[in-house]
């Protein structure tokens, strides 16, 4: 089976764009750089927040059962 040949692919594939990337100054590239590693920092904070806020509901809710239970039995 053949893919036909796509014409607006191939502008894409032999854009200059790659080219214009390259000669960005380093101090650019490190700037997208440090973003991408707090928006990182951001969503593994955000994460540990939310896992902690139900951890947290879970063990109020155990010990709630527990201390009924010690209740029951008194």
């Amino acid at each position: 089976m053949t893919v036909p040949f796509d014409r607006d692919f191939a502008m894409l594939a032999h854009s200059p764009a790659p080219k214009k990337a390259a000669s960005r100054p380093a101090s650019n590239r490190r700037g997208s750089v440090f973003v991408e590693y707090v928006l990182l920092v951001t969503l593994v904070g955000l994460g540990t927040l939310a896992g902690v806020a139900i951890l947290r509901n879970a063990l109020i809710a155990e010990l709630q059962d527990l201390a009924l239970a010690i209740a029951a039995i008194i």
